[in-house]
């Protein structure tokens, strides 16, 4: 072992490394370095403290009378190194938890964006569903208005009728100037239980009503409505609250739309 003079120039020189080493890890973080830089510096200044902590205690060894002082030299080296070792501590975590927000951040960001488009989705979602269905309010009105205009002429006595609406894409001069003809009126004739009128019958019906786009309800009651008192009285279980008009018709077909049964089926059977 050394004297305690070579001793002690050894541990002013370590303090001065120790002292070094703390300057630099705090300017690294004073200077906004990067948590691996300051954990860098932190482990060689725990090295260099290491030293210190050493050669102090073969000071106190070597100069017996100098051991309190030597105690109390360390406890101060020890107390600035703590002091350096807790801000490179704080710097690194703080460092670590912007590094943990940064992806975090950017997953929001995401989360959000999706979230603005599937609101943005459902909001075309919802008018495209309120546009269906104001269109298809305006056609069930617009077939009802016809259905009106249609059962107006089958409350008339005998027959009813029905005048479809034509345009004429003629742009002839002459025939502008021409008074027109109206069209003649397409009437059903009320179906009178002879299967022998019920192929006029079915055109008739099939035209106007039964091959149109008219609700089924309303098909029905104009099925029920053009057919004679009589023959109404004898297929009355086919207009009955829970009846369907394919089932109706097809019932009506069958009975007096067979062609073999018209010869034999006579008139009001």
């Amino acid at each position: 072992m050394g004297s305690a003079k070579t001793i002690l120039a050894i541990r002013t020189s370590a303090k001065r490394r120790h002292t070094r080493q703390a300057n630099h890890l705090k300017a690294l973080i004073d200077g906004g370095g990067t948590a691996d830089d300051v954990n860098v510096a932190l482990a060689v200044l725990e090295e260099a403290y290491s030293e210190v902590v050493r050669v102090n205690a073969k000071y106190k060894q070597a100069d017996k009378g100098k051991e309190q002082d030597a105690i109390e030299w360390e406890a101060e080296i020890n107390t600035f190194y703590m002091g350096c070792r807790k801000a490179a501590e704080e710097y690194s975590n703080k460092e670590k938890e912007k590094l943990d927000v940064a992806p975090n951040a950017k997953k929001r960001r995401l989360e959000l964006e999706f979230e603005r488009e599937q609101a943005k989705l459902d909001e075309q979602r919802k008018l495209e569903d309120i546009r269906q269905q104001s269109q298809r309010e305006q056609e069930d009105l617009t077939l009802q208005i016809e259905y009106q205009r249609q059962l107006e002429g089958l409350k008339s006595p005998g027959k009813s009728s029905f005048k479809p609406r034509f345009t004429s894409s003629i742009n002839d001069s002459d025939d502008e100037k021409r008074p027109r003809e109206p069209w003649p009126k397409i009437s059903i004739t009320p179906f009178n239980g002879d299967s022998r009128t019920w192929p006029d019958f079915e055109l008739s019906f099939g035209a106007l009503i039964n091959n149109t786009r008219m609700p089924e309800d309303m098909k029905l009651l104009a099925l029920r409505e053009n057919l004679e008192p009589d023959v109404r009285r004898r297929v009355a279980n086919l207009f009955v609250a829970s009846a369907n008009y394919q089932t109706s018709w097809k019932a009506l077909t069958d009975r007096y739309g067979n062609r073999q049964a018209i010869v034999r089926i006579p008139p009001g059977s």
